[in-house]
């Protein structure tokens, strides 16, 4: 990374939790290749689900009333990638609709990573940037929100890893960065990792907006180009078809171990018809025992394992009361229109 683009004027203090100063003059910066070797699920799983169902209230009625989350039905079809592609030709109204949608999530993820306000605000409009400019280079990613909260990690290691002494991060993000060498994703694919990268596109924006990030529903329906009362068929399409794909991967995976491979074929009936008693082998297997809790209880495993899976660093308390607070304090026109006029 070049010095000069990080920027070197940053205040002392900590405004507010999430960044609303005026940002110094930003540079272009490449996003560092990153491969963590250990996934940080954050606070006790347990402390998470409380916190989250109660800032998840919040986030879907504000996510309600914002105008720039309730889009016109001509613009409902661009979802995915689709919306990448056409902001990477000029096409302002939508980038306009790609920073409406993500910059809370955005902000809200680099508000884990990153202590300053300044450079919290610099590193949301680069990432913007970067994801939007290199989309006529690279293929682009299924899912536009992670590849976002992807490159926005990215960016915020990259940062601290060239100017420690004046990118100041969290102590946990600061602890995840030291430890992070290695290959990705951590000791060989995760069957849920492989099921969920197999699923197409669609689904996996259901899965990640619907299970993980909890989104309001108006603002997942114009996501997908659905109307909201078909969501939940969307969602239980997108679960069974995770189901199926994590059992062929975990199936692959114990392929050399007969006990573990007869207690898949069982696991497999089991998600079918819950009628079916549990086998003993998982109480003395971890693996099947992970796999039997992933399966039975689909969405709990979604949303508390295959964030840290897919990102590496992942605080979830922290990032959807960041995220609620970005929402409530923050205006993504500015940001659409200073893009747009870099960008043109």
């Amino acid at each position: 990374m070049n010095s000069a683009d990080v920027p070197k004027r940053l205040p002392s203090h900590r405004k507010g939790l999430i960044a609303t100063s005026k940002r110094t003059a930003p540079g272009t910066l490449a996003t560092p290749s990153l491969e963590p070797p250990r996934a940080s699920f954050g606070p006790d799983p347990a402390q998470q689900a409380l916190a989250a169902r109660e800032t998840g209230s919040r986030m879907r009625e504000l996510l309600g009333q914002l105008p720039w989350t309730h889009l016109s039905r001509r613009r409902a079809a661009a979802g995915g990638s689709l919306l990448v592609d056409r902001a990477h030709r000029g096409g302002g109204e939508a980038l306009s609709v790609l920073v409406g949608r993500h910059q809370a999530a955005v902000c809200g993820y680099l508000n884990t990573c990153l202590t300053d306000p300044a450079m919290v605000d610099w590193a949301t409009e680069h990432t913007f940037r970067h994801v939007v400019r290199a989309s006529g280079h690279h293929p682009s990613h299924a899912v536009p929100r992670i590849h976002l909260l992807d490159t926005a990690r990215s960016v915020a290691a990259g940062a601290w890893r060239s100017h420690p002494e004046s990118c100041a991060v969290t102590e946990g993000f600061r602890e995840w960065i030291v430890e992070s060498v290695g290959p990705w994703p951590p000791q060989g694919p995760a069957p849920l990792y492989e099921a969920y990268r197999c699923l197409p596109a669609r689904w996996q924006t259901a899965l990640w907006h619907l299970a993980v990030e909890d989104d309001h529903p108006a603002l997942i329906s114009d996501m997908l180009g659905l109307s909201p009362g078909r969501l939940a068929l969307a969602r239980q399409r997108a679960q069974h078809m995770l189901s199926d794909l994590y059992l062929t991967a975990y199936r692959r995976a114990v392929s050399g171990r007969p006990a573990c491979t007869s207690f898949v074929q069982h696991l497999a009936v089991y998600t079918t018809s819950r009628d079916i008693a549990a086998t003993g082998h998982a109480e003395y297997c971890p693996s099947c025992s992970r796999a039997e809790a992933d399966l039975t209880h689909l969405d709990i495993g979604v949303r508390l394992h295959l964030p840290a899976l897919l990102l590496g660093w992942w605080d979830d308390t922290a990032y959807r009361q960041m995220r609620y607070l970005a929402l409530r304090n923050s205006d993504p026109r500015g940001m659409a229109r200073r893009l747009r006029r870099d960008l043109d």
